[in-house]
């Protein structure tokens, strides 16, 4: 709720109240939309009792339907335009609170990138003023206005409806809890099998000497058809739940009011027109069910992007800037669980100005969480993390980013210069020095080489490679490598290693990877995920 209010102040109040407007008139039209077919049944109804025409009724329904249909479009049309204004409001506030710059300065100083990704960004929280792309508020809306007109025709088909309604959230619900309790149990059978595909290549010069090569593969094929038994299975019950079991509560609700109308007109209960009317309600408030389940599905990627934002403005309170550098960190038993899963338990270790230390681990033992939880990106489930004798919570976030330098397997590179990559913004580099750094990690590129949109003409070598060259650049003395070296050939991995060995020989580092000869050359002391 905090993060929404931060995009109502950002917003300029002239185009928030024209906005407020705009929805209402487009929610006005909808409604009156709905209404229509009561007029539709009226008309009916005076043809059954009068035999005759009434022509000023089917005048009214159809201006009226004119009328509503050109309301529609046309707030469609002036929405469209609104939220064009609104993200570049939302991008004049996100880019002067990064930079303290105008637009137009941001790209001299090296940093086009960042803009695009705040466009990015914006663009995803301007949605949420996007009427076309608000479905699922809209139709929660229809449903709500068709249930009451129903109750209105029919109290006892309007009981029938709600208990529909009912239905169909317990179906979503229980079909949700199944999906995602049985996806993670995937997830972490994938985890498994990536874990044994590095066993693998780790030792394949084992698995040679001994033509272990039938083992290997049977037991790679038993992975696989386990992994696949498991996704059909899931797949197959998602499809139960929600089409299967949905179109049968459906049908069955259609085909009961179809019945009870044709009956009551039978009767005599009331006349042809609200029995056609009735049908046709019932058919219709089906359509809204189908997007129970994603309801808030269309404004979730706005809602993550605000909580992005929102962070530029976010000062932290109560947060002290240690003078000095990084003395010590220290875990103390650590807890960390996503999803009830345990990716840290009672995870304990120690690390002190000047150690280089190496965390080992297979895949999905959390070693990469251990990143994010001393950069404070995420907060442990309980236990403390201590910096310089201080809990974590109390250190300013901006102060770790400073004293911290880091080679992480999510690190990205933008679709600009090699120059630009490797300086992100900052212009007291001189160029003979970045000259001298590419040579270093045995880059075959210039500075002024570009890279291209989701890096298509580098290879994961020569990416690890320019991201090392970051990390040297900006020349901090705590460094962590999150799985460094990944994909690089042989021989420039060893010449990297020996220069990397010397790099660090004075400073204190945090070395996570799964390679025990990247943590033998470069580290003193080996603390082992798995074995904790």
């Amino acid at each position: 709720m905090t993060n929404i209010k931060w995009v109502f102040r950002s917003i300029n109040k002239t185009l928030l109240i024209s906005f407020f407007a705009v929805f209402s008139v487009y929610l006005l039209s909808e409604t009156g939309l709905l209404i229509l077919p009561l007029l539709y049944g009226q008309i009916l109804n005076t043809v059954e009792s009068t035999r005759i025409f009434p022509l000023h009724l089917f005048m009214m329904l159809l201006g009226f339907t004119v009328l509503l249909l050109t309301l529609r479009s046309y707030t469609s049309f002036i929405n469209s335009r609104q939220q064009a204004k609104i993200h570049e409001n939302l991008c004049l506030v996100a880019i002067k609170k990064i930079f303290n710059l105008p637009p137009s300065k941001v790209a001299e100083k090296g940093s086009k990138y960042y803009t695009d990704t705040v466009l990015e960004r914006t663009r995803e929280v301007s949605t949420l003023f996007d009427i076309k792309a608000m479905t699922g508020i809209i139709n929660l809306i229809k449903l709500f206005v068709i249930t009451v007109i129903i109750f209105f025709i029919d109290k006892i088909v309007g009981v029938v409806s709600v208990v529909l309604i009912l239905i169909s959230i317990c179906i979503y619900k229980y079909g949700n809890e199944y999906f995602m309790k049985h996806n993670k149990e995937l997830i972490e059978k994938k985890m498994e099998y990536l874990s044994n595909v590095e066993d693998t290549i780790k030792n394949k010069e084992e698995i040679h000497v001994l033509n272990a090569f039938s083992y290997e593969l049977k037991r790679n094929d038993i992975f696989t058809e386990e992994l696949r038994k498991m996704a059909s299975k899931i797949f197959a019950r998602d499809f139960i739940h929600f089409f299967i079991e949905l179109d049968f509560v459906r049908i069955f609700y259609e085909l009961l009011v179809f019945t009870w109308g044709l009956y009551q007109v039978y009767i005599g209960s009331y006349q042809i027109g609200a029995g056609i009317v009735l049908i046709g309600y019932s058919t219709m408030i089906t359509g809204p069910i189908v997007y129970l389940n994603s309801i808030l599905l269309n404004i979730k990627n706005s809602l993550n992007a605000v909580d992005i934002l929102k962070e530029l403005e976010v000062k932290e309170e109560g947060v002290i800037v240690p003078e000095g550098e990084i003395e010590e960190i220290i875990f103390d038993k650590v807890n960390y669980t996503v999803n009830g899963r345990d990716i840290f338990k009672d995870f304990s270790f120690s690390i002190k100005k000047g150690e280089r230390i190496a965390i080992l681990g297979p895949s999905g033992k959390g070693k990469s969480t251990l990143v994010t939880l001393i950069l404070k990106d995420i907060k442990p489930t309980s236990g403390k993390i201590l910096i310089n004798g201080k809990d974590i919570n109390f250190i300013s976030k901006d102060w770790l980013y400073q004293q911290i330098a880091v080679l992480s397997q999510n690190s990205t590179l933008f679709p600009a210069t090699i120059e630009e990559n490797i300086k992100l913004g900052e212009d007291f580099y001189r160029r003979e020095e970045l000259e001298g750094i590419l040579r270093i990690v045995k880059l075959p590129f210039d500075l002024d080489y570009t890279i291209e949109e989701n890096v298509s003409n580098v290879s994961q070598g020569e990416k690890e490679r320019i991201l090392l060259a970051r990390l040297i650049a900006h020349d901090k003395n705590f460094i962590i490598l999150d799985e460094p070296l990944e994909g690089v050939d042989i021989e420039t991995k060893k010449e990297i290693i020996s220069f990397l060995k010397e790099y660090l020989k004075d400073r204190t580092a945090l070395v996570i990877t799964h390679r025990d000869e990247i943590a033998q050359n470069l580290c003193e002391r080996e603390v082992r995920i798995d074995e904790r």
